[in-house]
């Protein structure tokens, strides 16, 4: 019993670290010394693509429809909150020279 018990705290953490990798590697990159504000914007759509292919194999990984759904969720209002009150990184990542090149 204690073993199926351990089985399943250890597939939880996996899809936990699964959900949460995008986000910690993107944080990470801001941190570089040449990180700007077109950067955040960058990261932050990366994080969401990576997050939208892991939940369409989600059956794959054994994570359910309503975890899919409760993340996005919170990613969607994360979204609103830092990006839709705050045209600074739309209007940097436009300004981005390095996008050109």
């Amino acid at each position: 019993m204690s073993h199926l018990k351990y089985t399943e705290f250890e597939h939880q953490l996996l899809v936990y670290k699964e959900i949460v990798a995008p986000l910690i590697r993107s944080l990470w990159s801001l941190e570089a010394a040449h990180a700007n504000a077109s950067d955040v914007l960058v990261f932050w759509l990366a994080s969401a693509a990576t997050l939208k292919a892991l939940f369409d194999k989600r059956e794959t990984i054994g994570l359910s429809d309503e975890m899919a759904d409760e993340v996005t969720g919170i990613y969607n209002k994360r979204y609103e909150e830092f990006f839709l009150k705050n045209d600074l990184y739309f209007v940097a990542f436009m300004l981005d020279p390095r996008k050109f090149g």
